[in-house]
């Protein structure tokens, strides 16, 4: 073969190799991974940790990465943080606080993954009756229940009374039923907020709610209580948060204390239908009436225009021209 021919085909060889060898290395480099950020997105992030999560999951919401906390003064019953505040270290919008640290920060992964997953299976509570709800007599909202915990509190403040109203006061500020009643509350609500209020240095836990409606803390919170308490340990607070938040949802989906019965996503479903099924035969009843009330007063029009146009009909003839003419003169 000529040496041209040899060039010319090095050439070509090499022109090949420059065209897909960018292409083979793309073939083999790892996809990557996670969700890319835009340039609106990373301006409101400073720390790494923001980033990761924002990386893992875009809907994660970033409370306060800077770390700097709004709250100030003493905290009391009349003076308490927001949950979103930085040191409450509530994420995702949860109504919790963990003032003083009690738990670790794994075990406030595990909490909030429990509360996330309840806010999946979260019990329904009707409320249609309270708000005297007449088109929806169910009416179903969710139960949101808060968690504070508290290492320092004073004793002379630990009485039901004043955890009660503490309970009363957080919830109010947190606005947790804005989802339904709106901010500020716009319309009368329903009693499907509670805090659970834990406080181990005084081996002592209480469930704030504005009702017994559904449970308080006389029906259905010293299960809440004991189970909280009970599984409390000096070491680890995680498996007494979980077990007071499990309880009170259990509590929940039986029978409540005035015999109403909390309803599940399914029972839910059911009782949609059977309203929807009630409501359409009321409709079709009611649509019937007003047909056949119309139909009758539509005749009855009918009828009366009938004779008032033959009574027209034998005036004119009698008063036509010539027909009185006509008649013999006497």
């Amino acid at each position: 073969m000529p040496v041209q021919a040899w060039r010319r085909a090095g050439a070509t060889l090499a022109l090949l190799a420059a065209v897909f060898a960018p292409r083979t290395g793309l073939g083999i480099q790892p996809a990557a991974k996670g969700y890319f950020l835009t340039k609106t997105e990373l301006s409101n992030i400073t720390s790494i940790d923001c980033l990761e999560a924002k990386q893992e999951d875009p809907s994660f919401v970033c409370r306060n990465s800077t770390n700097v906390s709004e709250f100030t003064g003493k905290i009391s019953a009349g003076n308490f943080p927001d949950y979103k505040d930085v040191v409450c270290k509530s994420v995702n919008d949860e109504f919790f606080c963990d003032f003083d640290g009690l738990l670790t920060q794994k075990e406030l992964i595990h909490v909030f993954g429990a509360i996330a997953h309840l806010l999946v299976v979260r019990w329904l509570v009707p409320c249609g009756r309270l708000l005297h709800d007449k088109v929806d007599p169910w009416h179903l909202q969710p139960f949101y229940l808060g968690v504070v915990l508290l290492a320092d509190w004073p004793m002379k403040q630990a009485d039901p009374e004043s955890l009660q109203q503490f309970g009363q006061v957080v919830a109010s500020q947190w606005n947790m039923d804005r989802t339904y009643a709106g901010t500020p509350p716009g319309r009368p609500t329903c009693p499907n907020t509670g805090v659970l209020i834990v406080l181990p240095s005084l081996r002592q836990a209480y469930l704030s709610t504005s009702s017994c409606e559904f449970i308080c803390q006389a029906h259905g919170g010293p299960e809440v209580v004991t189970a909280t308490l009970r599984k409390w340990s000096s070491t680890s607070g995680l498996d007494g948060v979980l077990a007071g938040v499990r309880t009170t949802y259990e509590v929940l989906g039986s029978l409540t204390p005035d015999g109403h019965k909390a309803a599940t996503a399914s029972e839910v479903a059911a009782q949609v239908r059977a309203e929807s099924a009630a409501f359409e035969s009321r409709s079709s009843e009611s649509e019937g009436v007003v047909t056949n009330a119309l139909q009758q007063v539509v005749f009855g029009v009918v009828v009366v225009a009938l004779v008032v146009s033959l009574a027209f009909g034998g005036v004119l003839l009698l008063l036509g021209p010539g027909f009185l003419s006509s008649r013999p003169k006497l």
